[in-house]
């Protein structure tokens, strides 16, 4: 209940990244929707207006962070955050920690972001979103009456994450990053981010960036401080130039017994089609960014050493979205066997359930093509596209 005495609301950043997922306090902190809401699309909103738990996420700000129901992730809107690729920043290394610990989550863009507030029960509210997303998750919050019929759907069967799997698996990651201080978090989960939506040239580039900075953490770890420490030369300009190319530098490593041939071939092939795409302009296939990506987790295990399982970075390779888009489709067509929640949408001029008069023009009118096709008796016949 609240009082009117209560102090005023915490002003915050809310971050909505995807895919969607309810992060629950316990097994039975489930979504009160019984199946006839689902059913016509009502439910209660509540909460998704709810934190679920604070945490330590290390923020440059002397403050947890927080999780909300729907996924949200919170921070305050304290004055260090004033410039807001700081805030993206913060939220997206929590978004890589996340995802190298095994929770799968997509970077944080901008249009993600959304001014809110918090009250001092663990209540928020989105006050000014910045995108779709944003709105979306306002939508959600504020009742049925704000969402399409597709969005809707989004509550049927959502998925779900314990909150202690959750945060287990931000501080696995949170480990491995410490490992690697070389390594902008932000990037990565953007590599992994890209390639799944199909941005392979965005993938790409960002892997490649990656590759570089890990490269460079294990350059100076296995190479550079070895040497000095051996020599005794701390001014040693040649083992610390900055002429040595990524090239030279693997094929030291190599050398060194520091990577295997296997990873180094494949670093080899992700430097080939990185300069094919900055020099000549060469589009990569997805094959191509997801053998990328690859190399990055095996270099990637090379500088981590321990707290690392590729296997959680690897299963999201050559995968499906984490989310498929509604399907629309004809009844005739649909496996009525499976369990499946529908609408029905109106027909249109052309589908065999259209019935009525329609606008029509003739310059908007498809017409078949006659093409013509050796057959093995070298006779033409039509084709259609």
């Amino acid at each position: 209940m609240q009082h009117i005495n209560d102090p005023a609301p915490t002003p915050v950043y809310i971050a909505n990244p995807s895919p969607f997922r309810l992060v629950l306090r316990d097994n039975h902190d489930i979504l009160p929707v019984s199946m006839e809401e689902k059913t016509y699309g009502v439910y209660r909103p509540l909460k998704l207006h709810r934190a679920t738990r604070f945490f330590d996420a290390h923020l440059r700000a002397p403050y947890p962070l927080c999780v909300g129901y729907d996924g949200s992730l919170i921070m305050p809107a304290a004055e260090v955050y004033g410039d807001r690729d700081v805030v993206l920043e913060e939220f997206n290394r929590v978004c890589a920690s996340l995802l190298i610990g095994g929770v799968y989550v997509d970077a944080v863009s901008p249009s993600d972001l959304s001014h809110g507030v918090m009250t001092m029960y663990g209540y928020f509210r989105h006050t000014v979103p910045f995108g779709p997303r944003a709105e979306f998750h306002q939508s959600l919050g504020i009742g049925p009456g704000f969402l399409g019929s597709l969005q809707k759907l989004t509550l049927i069967d959502p998925a779900t994450i314990l909150v202690e799997e959750y945060l287990s698996a931000y501080q696995n990651g949170h480990n491995v990053l410490q490992q690697v201080p070389t390594l902008a978090p932000e990037l990565l989960v953007s590599a992994f981010s890209h390639h799944r939506s199909g941005l392979q040239r965005e993938a790409l580039s960002h892997g490649w960036t990656c590759i570089e900075q890990v490269l460079s953490g294990i350059w100076v770890r296995d190479i550079v401080d070895e040497r000095l420490r051996q020599s005794g030369d701390m001014n040693s300009s040649f083992i610390q130039s900055r002429q040595w190319t990524a090239a030279h530098k693997l094929e030291t490593l190599l050398i060194r017994n520091v990577i295997e041939i296997g990873l180094y071939q494949k670093l080899y092939e992700a430097r080939q089609a990185r300069n094919g795409l900055v020099h000549r302009g060469e589009a990569p296939t997805r094959a191509t960014v997801s053998a990328a990506l690859y190399a990055l987790i095996g270099l990637l295990e090379v500088a981590a050493q321990t707290h690392f399982e590729a296997v959680n970075l690897t299963r999201h390779l050559d995968q499906a979205p984490a989310i498929s888009p509604p399907i629309v489709a004809q009844a005739k067509d649909i496996d009525w066997s499976q369990p499946l929640h529908y609408i029905t949408v109106d027909p249109i001029p052309g589908e065999a359930s259209w019935n009525g008069e329609f606008e029509s023009h003739d310059d908007i009118t498809l017409h078949r093509l006659k093409m013509a096709k050796k057959s093995s008796n070298h006779e033409s016949t039509d084709g259609a596209t």
